[in-house]
């Protein structure tokens, strides 16, 4: 979905383009972004951190959404 690195710079997969970003990065305190979403976007989401020496950190970010409805009369 989303990827970063000090060579590569923030990579976004096509298919994320308009949705999601990166708006602060590190290993401890990271932010991630999403924007324009739909109901089908409310899941879970894995993050993962891989450092040289140290191995992989990992952690999970739920995303939930709240949809108002229109009244109709």
């Amino acid at each position: 979905m989303i990827t970063c690195s000090k060579n590569h710079g923030v990579v976004v997969q096509p298919a994320y383009k308009d949705k999601i970003n990166i708006t602060q990065l590190g290993l401890m305190n990271s932010t991630i972004t999403f924007w324009n979403t739909t109901l089908e976007d409310e899941a879970c989401y894995k993050c993962l951190f891989n450092t040289f020496g140290s191995g992989k950190i990992s952690g999970i970010a739920c995303l939930t959404l709240f949809a108002h409805s229109i009244p109709s009369l």
